[in-house]
């Protein structure tokens, strides 16, 4: 167990809203300036989850503790501290309920700097800690585990798995997908709440672990998609 104290930090939190990222030919070139979660923690010093409390709309931009309960990555200069203070005013809804947060920090100047703060659930921290177990080199197993979130329940969670498929090469998302679930991916194709703009990947993952008997299913999307005022781009379906 941690000491009981608290610690302020500087800097600027910033909360990040997501969109779908546009999609051009290949999966790679689509990926555009994405980031995911990975490619921030290489950057940081600091990763936490805690539940928020506190919110304090002063002074300056206000401040909100974050209450700690998983430390992905830390720094000495952190210290052991059980709450942060974080220089943001976050709204909490329900105090009785409140959100969790994920946060990465960067050190600069003998001073913690909290530059990105993602809104979630414990699974959102047990999601990032279990990709940060994966070689960073090692695409294909990172994309096997990211398969598991593509649909899931937190957004934030969905999307970073989605980036991470298509931040890498045709021929690794083809190799990667040999080995995943090919019922998962007609179920998804077929699900009216699935994003449109992850048609084209779940396809061309399922022309790799699928069978000669999806043809009719792959061209039932492809008839469904043309007739939309502005279709998605359907080059892997």
């Amino acid at each position: 167990m941690f000491p009981s104290r608290k610690i302020a930090v500087g800097g600027c939190l910033v909360l990040l809203l997501y969109a779908s990222p546009v999609q051009a030919c290949g999966f790679s070139e689509s990926a555009g300036k994405v980031v995911t979660f990975r490619q921030e923690a290489a950057t940081s010093k600091i990763i936490l989850f805690g539940w928020l409390e506190n919110a304090r709309k002063g002074p300056a931009s206000g401040s909100t503790d974050l209450v700690m309960t998983k430390i992905l990555k830390t720094d000495p200069i952190l210290g052991t501290p059980k709450v942060v203070r974080l220089p943001q005013y976050i709204p909490i809804p329900d105090p009785k309920n409140p959100p969790g947060l994920l946060v990465f920090g960067k050190v600069a100047g003998g001073k913690v700097d909290f530059f990105r703060g993602i809104l979630g659930k414990p699974v959102l921290a047990e999601y990032v800690q279990g990709a940060l177990t994966i070689d960073d080199k090692d695409r294909v197993k990172l994309m096997r585990y990211c398969f598991n979130y593509l649909e899931h329940d937190d957004s934030a969670i969905a999307k970073d798995s989605f980036e991470e498929f298509i931040s890498s090469t045709d021929p690794d998302i083809r190799t990667a997908g040999r080995k995943l679930s090919a019922d998962k991916l007609r179920h998804w194709l077929e699900d009216a709440r699935t994003d449109p703009g992850r048609f084209r990947l779940y396809a061309f993952l399922l022309a790799n672990c699928g069978t000669q008997e999806d043809a009719p299913l792959l061209r039932k999307l492809l008839d469904k998609l043309v007739k939309q005022p502005f279709p998605p781009n359907m080059d892997g379906v």
